[in-house]
């Protein structure tokens, strides 16, 4: 399963699968944005996943969490593939 952040104007998106799992505008003065959702990894087995996006900074830096544990951190642009056995990570 592919995870993406996506950015369209001051609208942030967090797709799970191809499917938009969550939407936020970013204000002017914003420095920070969290998009979350909850993803079945498997059978009778969820995961939250939230995406911590900190604009403070000139580049965007991405966090990405399942369950309150860090999964991995990029500054740019990245995709995200999780598998119900392993999590790992790919940046573009």
């Amino acid at each position: 399963m592919e995870v993406k952040i996506t950015k369209s104007g001051s609208t942030f998106g967090l797709l799970v699968g191809g499917l938009t799992r969550a939407k936020r505008v970013a204000e002017a003065d914003c420095l920070r944005i969290s998009l979350s959702t909850t993803i079945q990894t498997g059978y009778e087995w969820h995961e939250n996943l939230e995406a911590i996006i900190d604009l403070s900074a000139g580049d965007v830096a991405l966090e990405l969490k399942a369950n309150g544990k860090e999964i991995t951190k990029y500054g740019g642009a990245c995709s995200v593939n999780v598998n119900p056995n392993k999590i790992g990570a790919n940046s573009k």
